[in-house]
């Protein structure tokens, strides 16, 4: 018996809607203690098909990190649903949602409101289909933030004109802390108070190399405090 190797699909992105155009998605069930949240999220590629796609995006206006749910959101989301006092009652700024099954599960948790926001207007669409498709839009909004954005800050702040003063938690999954403070307040978001860590939940030191995706969730876990 002959095993014939597949031929991966190969795609002419010319443009931005070309790509866009060429992905699949797919609803998940993603367990997170006792709750069920329902991700719609971009397909997973072959890694040939993967590479071509990277290869042929322009990495200046594609944006893709936003369409997967990542081992660090669901590892943020864990760790609130182990710790929910931390967003009952409490007014939450999500950066870089992508998915929002963070904010989904604060929602969930108890949290009043969550302001979910992405950089990119398709991963915003995204994460408001995850919002509606787990009857939480009472409480979560999915709107646009590019970091380091002036205007794009302005927008939001125009909307959400307390989204600065009435804000108890800032949620940051799968980010550099470092970065993320700098953009914040390059985009004319600053708060009081920043602290990294919050708590050693997992605490590792290992080269980027090295820490093979299974390992994701031995990263420190930081988030932002106004």
């Amino acid at each position: 018996m002959t095993n014939k190797k597949s031929t991966p699909k190969v795609w002419a992105l010319s443009d931005e809607a070309d790509w866009r155009a060429c992905v699949e998605y797919e609803t998940k069930c993603v367990v997170v203690g006792d709750l069920k949240v329902q991700v719609l999220q971009m397909e997973e590629l072959p890694v040939a098909a993967s590479l071509f796609m990277l290869a042929e995006m322009d990495a200046n206006v594609t944006e893709i990190s936003g369409t997967r749910l990542w081992t660090g959101s669901h590892f943020l989301s864990r760790y609130l649903w182990h710790h929910p006092e931390l967003v009952q009652g409490k007014h939450i700024l999500e950066l870089g949602a992508g998915t929002g099954i963070c904010s989904i599960v604060s929602s969930k948790l108890g949290a009043v409101k969550c302001l979910a926001t992405d950089g990119d207007e398709q991963v915003v669409e995204l994460l408001a289909k995850n919002v509606y498709m787990n009857t939480v839009e009472d409480v979560v909004t999915a709107r646009s933030l590019f970091w380091g954005d002036e205007p794009s800050a302005q927008t939001l702040l125009d909307e959400f004109p307390d989204a600065l003063t009435n804000v108890d938690i800032v949620l940051a999954a799968d980010v550099t802390h470092d970065v993320v403070e700098k953009q914040i307040i390059d985009s004319g978001l600053k708060f009081k108070e920043i602290k990294l860590p919050a708590e050693s939940v997992a605490d590792a030191t290992v080269e980027l190399e090295e820490c093979p995706v299974e390992d994701a969730e031995r990263a420190k876990l930081y988030y932002i405090t106004k």
